[in-house]
């Protein structure tokens, strides 16, 4: 199957030796830049890392309430000071709530997390206190760039350069940044799809090394997702943090929709719209470690399908808005990202 698949989106794409690539291929597992690890876990959704525990406890969940609503209100203030600053720094390129610059080149939207999401956070990672509640939940207060012209890391680069001067300015204090692109040549054919030439993010580690003496890039991998993008988190006053996720329009249509799955396979709560995908997936998928290997590469094609609509090089006689499922796929066609995008829109 998983052939089949590979040989689908390869079909699709139009001849690409005329496409150039900007920046080598990194071979996995090579040290390219001092204190640069390879990811061990892609953390593409909003709602954080996975931890595999059962997240539905209400005892506990009531005997955390009043902290919970301690931190959350607490949150609210930072945020509000989060936005501010980055409202600051992207205001000549991003358009966001009104704001509209001469030359955009991407929009911005922010979000909080809410009390139940939080309680949820707090049941999957044990958190018993106020301090471990501020260093676990480092998504409470988040933002999102999505980036219109995407091709030879143009509107990305634009965005670092904004992100440099607020660093040199130490308006920002970033301390951790994660880029998530695909770097297996059998998946990407050999196009670069990172957002931001990792020239341009190591300017950006030097900037945050000289002001405030750590290097913050980690060497980015896509694994069975295949999500593409830049993650970066910030260190906010009174113990929190911050994050900004750096995507393209397409990338970031995928993800809402593979966020099901992906909350699916960590038990967390989802729409009850979406109850027969978790019923499917709990009596095949999660059943069958085949089907599990076969829905992971499906969607590592579909997300690579999506990056390569935005670098025009994916065939236009294509017409569904996601990678279809193959029909000779062993997968339960409800799986069709095609499919759970009409439910998720329904």
């Amino acid at each position: 199957m998983i052939n089949s698949v590979s040989q689908k989106l390869f079909n699709l794409l139009p001849a690409l030796k005329n496409v150039r690539s900007n920046t080598a291929v990194i071979p996995q597992g090579q040290k390219i830049y001092p204190n640069l690890q390879p990811l061990s876990k892609d953390t593409v959704s909003f709602s954080g890392q996975a931890s595999g525990k059962v997240i539905n406890n209400k005892e506990y969940y009531g005997g955390n309430g009043p902290l919970v609503r301690k931190i959350y209100g607490a949150a609210q203030i930072q945020g509000d000071n989060f936005e501010k600053v980055l409202k600051e720094t992207f205001a000549s390129c991003c358009e966001f709530e009104g704001n509209k610059p001469k030359r955009p080149v991407a929009h911005m939207v922010f979000s909080r997390k809410s009390i139940s999401s939080i309680k949820e956070k707090f049941a999957s990672n044990r958190i018993v206190n106020e301090a471990e509640a501020k260093d676990t939940i480092r998504d409470i207060v988040r933002a999102r760039i999505v980036i219109d012209d995407t091709e030879d890391n143009k509107g990305g680069n634009i965005i670092c350069s904004k992100l440099i001067k607020a660093v040199k300015e130490k308006k920002l204090n970033i301390v951790n940044i994660k880029n998530y692109y695909e770097m297996d040549p059998k998946y990407n054919h050999g196009v670069d799809t990172q957002y931001i030439s990792f020239s341009n993010l190591l300017n950006l580690d030097n900037e945050v090394s000289e002001n405030y003496g750590i290097s913050v890039l980690k060497s980015g991998q896509t694994k069975d997702s295949g999500y593409n993008a830049v993650h970066i988190i910030f260190k906010l006053d009174d113990g929190f943090y911050g994050e900004l996720q750096i995507m393209g329009k397409e990338v970031e249509k995928m993800k809402e929709i593979e966020d099901i799955i992906y909350k699916i396979e960590c038990n967390k709560h989802i729409p009850p719209k979406f109850d027969e995908v978790k019923k499917v997936y709990s009596e095949t998928i999660a059943k069958s470690p085949k089907k599990e290997a076969a829905l992971s590469e499906y969607t590592r094609l579909a997300y690579n399908a999506q990056r390569f609509k935005e670098l025009g090089i994916y065939s236009g006689k294509e017409t569904t808005e996601f990678l279809p499922l193959p029909k000779n796929s062993n997968l339960p066609q409800i799986f069709d990202y095609n499919n759970l995008a009409r439910i998720y829109r329904s």
